[in-house]
């Protein structure tokens, strides 16, 4: 990822929720995220329910989730449904 730059020249950090029902890959995405410098973990979750109440609170850039043995990342500004944040 490209480092960002805040109107006060501040690096930006990319806000990312990790989602899945493993409790073991959620912490292994954590861990390669948090080695990323510009990649923030802002949450974490084990459901659809509880990953949409997050993404509403923590408004994260993106969500990176695993659903039925297929991985999927969003864009949480790239906009759609509520279903695109879990």
């Amino acid at each position: 990822m490209a480092n960002r730059e805040s109107p006060g020249g501040a690096a930006v950090k990319t806000r990312v929720l990790v989602v899945d029902d493993s409790p073991l890959v959620r912490a292994v995405l954590g861990e390669a995220f948090a080695a990323v410098p510009d990649i923030e973990v802002v949450g974490e979750a084990g459901d659809g329910k509880t990953a949409v109440e997050l993404a509403e609170r923590l408004r994260p850039a993106a969500t990176r989730r695993h659903q039925h043995g297929r991985a999927h990342a969003r864009d949480g500004r790239a906009g759609g449904d509520r279903a695109d944040h879990a």
